[in-house]
């Protein structure tokens, strides 16, 4: 007698099958970009061995998703590794998920709209961590810059906007900071005056590296480059900011508070723009500098609350830290 053995649908049998089947790991999409905070490996799987490509601290990556919902892992891409996506650990950076990044843009480099960011150091803290610099080696608690924010630089962004129309003879003394050998920049005198003051590092040629690097981006020529930057400066230092830091002096500070003191100074909401830096020296973390976003300044004279860009990535690494005083603690 025939064995009669009962049909069963395609789709009910591949029901069936999948069933019995482990749920594979819920990839949680997210657009945006990662801000890479330290380097990183970036590797093909996220158990996967390391294969010599990893994130760069500052850098932006576009954003795929992560490993699960509220997951450890997230899966960025980065031009020009095979494969191009790539598995990073969460806490190496910051995803921003309202910042758009374009496939084709450079490695870590994205397209969106230039902007500038301005960074001011805390000298005192600076010359703890570097004492054996030229302007640290002649600070004093008297100088302007004990109590004052120094000029780092004006940074042309993104990331990348760097060295336009310079001799690779140039950017090679520069990128072996060999600063004293780039050519002087011509300023006016009081100009050069006003620079000498707010930016200690002329000492050592930081000057010279910041036109080579970042004011040959900005357009227009180094006069006008200083004159802006040192407008801006000007203002932070006359503002709450300034008046709060100086206070904290041998004490702590938040991110929270100096935000508090911008929109004191410059309105609300103006907070967005700012971000801190803050580096290690031995058990402390010291406060380096502030970092503010800001969009291209019409004039010399810019209003400092009329440029910032509260839309941009805020530039940061910490949340809090310990205001140094001149001199070694």
């Amino acid at each position: 007698m025939a064995i009669v053995r009962p049909r069963v649908h395609r789709s009910v049998l591949a029901g069936l099958l999948l069933a019995g089947t482990p749920a594979a790991p819920a990839f949680e999409p997210a657009q945006g970009q990662f801000l890479a905070r330290q380097a990183c490996a970036a590797t093909r799987g996220i158990r996967g061995p390391a294969d010599e490509v990893a994130i760069r601290p500052g850098e932006h990556y576009a954003m795929l998703g992560f490993n699960r919902p509220g997951g450890e892992f997230v899966q960025v891409r980065i031009p020009g590794a095979r494969p191009e996506t790539r598995w990073v650990a969460m806490g190496c950076g910051d995803w921003q998920p309202g910042v758009a990044a374009s496939p084709e843009a450079p490695p870590g480099q994205t397209s969106e709209q230039s902007w500038l960011l301005l960074a001011l150091s805390w000298q005192p803290a600076f010359c703890e961590i570097r004492p054996e610099k030229t302007e640290c080696r002649a600070q004093t608690p008297e100088r302007h810059d004990a109590a004052h924010f120094s000029l780092h630089g004006l940074w042309p962004q993104p990331l990348g906007r760097e060295y336009c129309q310079i001799p690779a003879t140039l950017r090679m003394l520069d990128e072996h900071r060999r600063w004293q050998a780039l050519p002087p920049v011509a300023l006016q005198p009081e100009t050069r005056q006003r620079l000498e003051e707010r930016m200690p590092g002329v000492a050592s040629g930081l000057d010279r590296h910041e036109w080579v690097r970042h004011g040959s981006c900005y357009g227009g020529d180094a006069e006008t480059y200083f004159r802006t930057a040192l407008a801006l400066v000007d203002q932070v230092n006359r503002s709450p900011v300034r008046d709060l830091v100086a206070a904290r002096r041998g004490q702590r500070v938040t991110l929270a508070e100096l935000r508090a003191a911008f929109e004191q100074g410059f309105g609300a909401g103006t907070g967005a723009a700012l971000g801190l830096h803050c580096e290690a020296d031995g058990d402390r973390r010291l406060v380096s500098e502030i970092r503010i976003a800001l969009r291209q300044p019409s004039t010399t004279a810019p209003h400092l609350w009329e440029t910032l860009d509260r839309a941009a990535p805020r530039q940061g690494n910490c949340e809090a830290g310990l205001v140094d005083r001149v001199g070694p603690d």
